[in-house]
């Protein structure tokens, strides 16, 4: 995503019933090798609505955002295991994209 949109990504926002699994918010953190902040109430996709709405009618600021309580989970993983493990997933997606029938 950092490469697409041109800016250095410096934490990774989530939300959602995953959000709920400690292992998982870890493992992304590690494999990332970025900071995942997850709040405390799993679901905010409703939540984020209004407070876009707020914002575009003037009724909050964008630092609305920074209300929501999150956890935060910083990588942990070793340098040489996280290569080992991104390269075993960029293996199985370019097995997936290039198996026939998924053209």
């Amino acid at each position: 995503m950092g490469q697409e949109a041109g800016v250095a990504i410096q934490e990774l926002w989530v939300d959602g019933g995953p959000t709920k699994d400690k292992f998982l918010m870890q493992f992304q953190s590690d494999i990332l090798n970025l900071p995942v902040a997850a709040p405390e109430r799993e679901e905010l996709s409703g939540m984020g609505a209004a407070f876009c709405a707020g914002i575009a009618a003037g009724v909050y600021t964008r630092e609305i955002f920074q209300s929501v309580r999150r956890r935060r989970l910083g990588p942990e993983m070793e340098e040489t295991l996280r290569k080992t493990k991104r390269a075993g997933w960029r293996q199985a997606v370019e097995i997936l994209l290039t198996r026939p029938g998924t053209e």
